[in-house]
């Protein structure tokens, strides 16, 4: 039998040995990242110094040029009647190769230069896709974490006829509303010549803006889904390296997916030309493999099923018993190498290792000491 002094003798030491563990772990965490950050900062440095910030003119012509022909061979097939399906669909795809340059915009990374990026974004958005740049440049990453793929045909058709035109007029944007108008007065006179009946102009127009949100919403769905669904890292590489993962790095999948696949180099370098992302992709794996971190690439296939699972009813569940089937790299925990030769202490969340500094475990060290 133990006396209440022994009991607390035990406990102590037991802390202690618990909280030397853990304070050892931290320290090399520490190091770790601080190499990890150091060395991503003259990647950085090396990579605008080697022009890959730099925009493109010809790229940039080339995407407009894409858009502006899908657009008139849409409106050629839809006016033979017999091929309107066809041109719906092409029409669509327009409108979501719009809300890719759109997304570059917001990010900044079309023209590099603030100020015209922001009156692209604009463009695009109000006359390309019926959508106000302004309010995506305010809510886009609300969008694309909060993306619901049962409701997304009639959530676009609410933002184009009533959401979107009323944020233009609450905040007086200009430039919106002639964009809005020009886009409106050129579908209505299309579809007035075109179309056979009211009922023929209004199923059109909604199939073609369905067609559209399928393409663009649905591969941005595809972009966010997380590889671990557990609480990331603090560090933005190790959180990049656990959290995301590139789609098909493919020159098919890349023109699919406006070049938004690569979403581990989108994720650290948002502002950066988005076109040069497939070849910044072989240099990042390089960079991530050097340092012991993941570089994860899946299928198209993958993610979309991932998406699917994590969008309808059963999907948590089936999410969940894939992510407890699929094993764990050996040696690595959370995207985080351990040290050589150090043995690992038992599990402990990465984010609440990193809110207690290795000072606090000293000071609760010295204060359980007997």
């Amino acid at each position: 039998m133990f006396t209440s002094r022994q009991k607390t003798q035990q406990f102590g030491k037991c802390a202690v040995t618990n909280i030397r563990h853990h304070a050892d772990r931290i320290k090399d965490i520490v190091d770790l990242e601080t190499k990890l950050t150091r060395d991503f900062e003259v990647l950085t440095k090396q990579l605008e110094q080697e022009g890959w910030f730099t925009p493109s003119p010809t790229h940039l012509l080339y995407r407009l040029s894409e858009v502006v022909l899908l657009y008139l061979a849409g409106i050629l097939l839809v006016a033979q009647r017999l091929w309107w399906p066809l041109g719906l669909a092409l029409l669509g795809l327009a409108q979501g190769r719009c809300g890719w340059l759109m997304h570059e915009g917001y990010h900044r990374s079309l023209t590099t230069h603030p100020r015209v990026d922001k009156y692209l974004t604009e463009m695009f958005g109000a006359l390309g896709c019926g959508l106000s740049g302004a309010w995506w440049r305010e809510n886009a990453r609300k969008v694309a974490a909060t993306l619901d793929i049962e409701t997304l045909p009639v959530k676009i058709l609410w933002w184009q006829l009533v959401a979107h035109p009323i944020h233009v007029l609450r905040t007086a944007n200009v430039r919106e509303a002639c964009w809005l108008a020009v886009r409106s007065v050129s579908i209505c006179s299309f579809l007035s010549c075109t179309a056979r009946s009211y009922y023929t102009a209004a199923a059109s127009f909604i199939m073609y803006n369905v067609a559209a949100a399928v393409y663009f919403f649905g591969n941005l769905a595809l972009t966010q889904v997380r590889k671990d669904p557990r609480e990331s890292a603090k560090n933005l590489l190790t959180s990049t390296a656990q959290c995301f993962s590139n789609i098909a790095p493919t020159s098919v999948t890349t023109w699919w997916m406006g070049y938004q696949n690569y979403v581990i180099e989108r994720s650290l370098f948002p502002s950066m030309p988005h076109h040069r992302f497939p070849q910044l992709s072989r240099r990042m794996k390089e960079f991530f493999e050097a340092h012991g971190l993941h570089y994860n690439v899946r299928g198209y296939l993958m993610a979309t099923l991932d998406t699917a699972m994590a969008s309808f009813p059963l999907g948590p569940i089936l999410r969940t018993l894939s992510h407890d089937l699929e094993p764990s790299p050996d040696g690595e925990t959370d995207g985080i190498p351990s040290p050589a030769g150090a043995k690992r202490p038992p599990p402990i969340s990465i984010s609440n290792v990193r809110e207690l500094e290795t000072d606090k475990y000293e000071d609760l060290y010295n204060t359980l000491r007997f």
